[in-house]
């Protein structure tokens, strides 16, 4: 079983990872799917 020393340590880590990528990407859009199937006319 972890400490809370490590638990707290562990879940700060995490929060500053998370709001670190957030500043990076203000708009977390996912990209669109590849339609390369879909916009080949079919033969």
């Amino acid at each position: 079983m972890l400490s809370r020393k490590w638990i707290l340590r562990l879940s700060l880590t995490a929060l500053a990872l998370l709001v670190t990528t957030d500043r990076r990407r203000p708009k977390p859009a996912a990209p669109p799917p590849p339609k390369d199937k879909d916009d080949k006319p079919a033969d």
